[in-house]
């Protein structure tokens, strides 16, 4: 018998021992967040964050916001970004807007242009994939949808995000677009460029809007 209490007091040490471990080396992840037409004159926010630790783009933490663009970074206060493994320890966001609203791409109006660039120790990297099981997760809240689609001339149906691959192509493989009542979750498993607009205008077929009681009923199928 004391000899099972033993075992079991070094089975939970080494637990404890190992979930401490595991968050004291948690990496960090420093932001930036830059307006394509003034990204020579440097970031509008900086923040790190821990992995695992959702970056929030932040009224509150721009350290300039030219009055041309006012209005969508307002729209775009709230939305959330997560990675909770990241091959990179510095993630540059480039919003190519024009004005308050998104640069088209292909004719197409957009809620979202995103170009997501990835650095180690100061150097870009050409090509950043994330782990399978934990992809980058991008969460526009409805409330930011609210005020980014009347910016972008777009109406809240068939809404779809995809990497813009150039020349008017565009890809869904590798990226996941999840619409419900409260917003949109995107999950990425890539850096890239990132698009969101009409499914039917990217060439993809219409999303299903999944509500949260809807997706419970799915998931104990």
């Amino acid at each position: 018998m004391v000899f099972k209490n033993i075992n079991a007091v070094i089975a939970s040490t080494f637990f404890v021992l190992f979930f401490l471990s595991s968050e004291a080396y948690s990496a960090d992840i420093e932001w930036k967040l830059f307006l394509k037409e003034h990204k020579s004159s440097g970031p509008i926010l900086t923040k790190t964050v821990s992995e695992g630790e959702e970056f929030v783009l932040s009224e509150s933490d721009y350290t300039q916001k030219p009055s041309e663009s006012r209005e969508i970074l307002n729209a775009l206060d709230g939305v959330r970004i997560l990675i909770r493994q990241s091959p990179v320890n510095s993630i540059h966001i480039v919003l190519n807007v024009n004005e308050n609203t998104f640069e088209r791409v292909s004719g197409n109006s957009l809620f979202i242009n995103l170009s997501f660039e990835g650095y180690v120790d100061g150097q870009r990297e050409n090509f950043v994939e994330f782990p399978s099981n934990s992809p980058l997760v991008l969460t526009i809240p409805q409330s930011n949808l609210d005020d980014l689609l009347p910016l972008c001339s777009l109406s809240g149906d068939d809404l779809i995000c995809v990497y813009n691959l150039g020349g008017g192509n565009f890809s869904k493989t590798g990226i996941k677009t999840n619409t419900t009542s409260t917003g949109i979750v995107v999950e990425l498993n890539r850096l890239s460029q990132t698009v969101g607009g009409k499914g039917k205008n990217l060439g993809f077929p219409s999303n299903v809007k999944i509500d949260t009681w809807n997706k419970i009923k799915i998931l104990f199928r």
